[in-house]
């Protein structure tokens, strides 16, 4: 598997590239043709060719689909730098600890949203967030 640098961010093309070798490559590990695993996550063949080929992109429902078809896990996909590492989601755990309950449900309501949201509709909904904090931070300060 070729490693990707830490600090290096893909375009979307590389990173559809990069997930679809990583398919092609566990799936072949585990001498499993392409049309059997095709029929046993419930598409065609020809579009698990082009996600191999980095031709098309498998939504995050496809890329569970497939990693548990492979017995394999989704970061196992996915570069390294683009992944939430355990001790991520611990430290978030953390810090989830210190809100009140109010608190955990705007939080809750933000991913939510977030995770409805597709290309750039997600980046506007995240550069409207980084707006309102860095807003507040300058304003804290005066």
């Amino acid at each position: 598997m070729d490693v990707v640098n830490s600090s290096e961010k893909l375009d979307k093309k590389q990173l559809n590239e990069y997930v679809g070798k990583r398919i092609k490559e566990e799936r072949q590990k585990r001498k499993i043709k392409q049309n059997e695993l095709a029929k046993k996550i419930g598409i065609q063949n020809s579009t698990l060719s082009q996600y191999e080929n980095g031709k098309s992109e498998p939504n995050q429902e496809m890329l569970f689909k497939i990693a548990e078809a492979l017995g394999i896990n989704v970061s196992d996909l996915i570069p390294v730098n683009y992944r939430i590492e355990d001790n991520d989601l611990e430290k978030a755990l953390k810090m989830a600890r210190g809100f009140e309950l109010e608190d955990i449900s705007l939080l809750k309501d933000l991913m939510e949203k977030a995770l409805s949201l597709k290309g750039v509709e997600r980046e506007k909904f995240f550069d409207n967030i980084k707006f309102a904090i860095e807003y507040y931070d300058r304003n804290d300060k005066v």
